[in-house]
């Protein structure tokens, strides 16, 4: 039987699967965790969260250009000193906003690309697209998309989460300010819960100015990576906290597990992470669990446990 190397454990077609167990009122609540990090419901639970659930949110927006300078070209965003002084009242991200004349589209989208080109040396490493302060009618958009929330998922944690948008994003949600991001190259996100009506339709605006970059290269301008909305169970696996860490002698290999379970719920919690390794064909090849522990409202903590492969029969190679 040939020795193994890490190389083999990544490639042997190994998943990891952890989950908690509920057993109430020992257990207050499960957490899970599959192959690939997401939250899945255990196999034996009394009363199991709901999954960790990733859905693509590319489809459906609507796209018009605002204006870096005139605010009345730009939503009327500006037009005063109390745009931020108070959330509710940013109407065009509410259902009675008119967008009929808007383009609609599907993301990942770049408005740069569709630019003209222009006689601009000073544009030239930038692939000669109007965008700046010099060229405030094409270096502001506003997208936007109606979405709707089912009231099952009252109780969850909702997140919008961008892949990346170029740049200075302002994002609102049913009429009231949820954040900021400025970095045009890496992911964000933004929790949505306490901003959405369940049951009913909600809106959701991004304003991106691409009017500053970064580099010396062509760097684009709108949301042009993926968009997802997450949702998961208040208490749940942290988004990438999971780890597993392998070390391999002769035929036995023992992996260092390790998670974070996470508690946004309104009280605390207690829960224990337990996980299976899976071959390629779905069997248990091994398992562990780590101790059971209380997490605070608004807390995390850490779960680690230590499993070993020592069955030489499974690094067979052909």
């Amino acid at each position: 039987m040939p020795v193994i190397s890490r190389r083999d454990l990544l490639c042997s077609g190994f998943a990891i699967s952890a989950s908690s167990l509920l057993a109430r009122p020992a257990w207050a609540r499960t957490a899970a965790l599959i192959a690939g990090f997401a939250d899945a419901p255990p196999a034996k639970a009394t009363a199991a969260v709901a999954p960790r659930e990733q859905l693509l949110f590319d489809f459906g927006w609507k796209f018009q250009f605002g204006h870096g300078t005139d605010p009345g070209r730009d939503l009327g965003f500006g037009n005063d000193q109390g745009d931020f002084a108070k959330t509710g009242e940013f109407d065009f991200s509410r259902g009675k906003f008119d967008d009929s004349k808007w383009r609609s589209l599907n993301l990942p989208h770049d408005w740069a690309i569709e630019l003209p080109f222009v006689r601009d040396e000073d544009l030239q490493s930038h692939g000669y697209k109007p965008l700046g302060r010099r060229y405030p009618e094409t270096s502001v958009g506003w997208y936007r998309r109606e979405f709707e929330i089912p009231a099952s998922d009252v109780g969850r944690r909702i997140a919008v989460e961008f892949d990346g948008a170029f740049r200075s994003v302002l994002v609102f949600v049913n009429g009231c300010f949820i954040g900021r991001h400025d970095n045009g190259y890496v992911p964000f996100r933004f929790d949505l819960t306490d901003f959405l009506t369940y049951g009913q339709k909600n809106y959701i605006v991004a304003r991106i100015d691409a009017s500053f970059g970064d580099g010396w290269f062509y760097e684009g301008a709108g949301i042009y990576r993926h968009v997802w909305l997450t949702k998961t169970d208040a208490l749940h696996l942290g988004r990438w906290e999971s780890t597993v860490r392998s070390s391999v002698n002769g035929n036995a290999a023992t992996l260092a597990l390790g998670t974070v379970v996470e508690n946004q719920g309104n009280q605390p919690e207690t829960a224990k992470v337990s996980w299976q390794i899976l071959d390629a064909a779905g069997n248990t090849v091994a398992a562990a669990e780590a101790p059971a522990q209380s997490i605070p409202v608004d807390g995390a903590s850490t779960f680690t446990a230590t499993a070993r492969l020592a069955n030489p029969a499974l690094w067979s190679v052909d």
